[in-house]
């Protein structure tokens, strides 16, 4: 519990690439990871935050993301000040499997689990050039705020393969000031290859 993955200086960035998750937290119903916060790193991206490291494209799982959560209650990622945000890139599978990779996965049990995510704050992130950018899945994800009114609160959600964002039976989510299928300056073209935002 109270981890912190990250910072907001420089120095305490991490980067973290070529494996099949980033960051992956994960409890169970009875003992859940509380009050997580990830800050400040470059998931699947250089220190230079241009230069490409992607997850690893081929395993058995079949399934790699930047942020993966099931079971987690009070989640910060990213932040509203300046250098908080986390830059989440090239998150990817195949050319056959173009939804199995996530920018960030809130697992709520959409797959026939349990699992619950609860009091998340997405804050001024760049989800960028992953198969998915953010995925709430499931109905046990609630209480969930993507961007927000703060200067550096909104995310830049863009390029990538699917939706933008994607949101499954997840309940008491806000997206705000964000972003969506543009680049950091709001006007260039940065399409994502599906819908900016699904709610199903």
């Amino acid at each position: 519990n109270n981890t912190l993955i990250g910072g907001s200086a420089p120095e305490d960035r991490n980067i973290i690439a070529a494996n099949i998750y980033g960051v992956y937290l994960t409890g169970s119903s009875l003992d859940k990871v509380e009050n997580a916060t990830i800050k400040g790193n470059n998931i699947f991206v250089a220190r230079d935050s241009v230069t490409a490291l992607p997850s690893s494209s081929s395993n058995t799982f079949n399934i790699a993301g930047g942020i993966f959560a099931a079971d987690v209650d009070g989640l910060d990622i990213g932040g509203s000040t300046a250098g908080e945000g986390n830059n989440i890139e090239n998150a990817q599978m195949s050319v056959l499997n173009t939804s199995n990779a996530h920018g960030i996965r809130l697992d709520g049990g959409n797959g026939g689990g349990t699992s619950t995510v609860t009091d998340v704050r997405i804050l001024g992130n760049r989800v960028i050039g992953n198969d998915r950018g953010i995925t709430l899945d499931g109905a046990g994800v609630s209480n969930v705020t993507i961007g927000g009114s703060g200067a550096n609160s909104g995310n830049v959600i863009s390029g990538n393969n699917a939706e933008g964002i994607k949101i499954t039976s997840s309940t008491n989510v806000s997206i705000s000031n964000n972003k969506i299928g543009v680049a950091d300056n709001g006007t260039s073209d940065l399409g994502n290859g599906y819908e900016g935002i699904s709610v199903y």
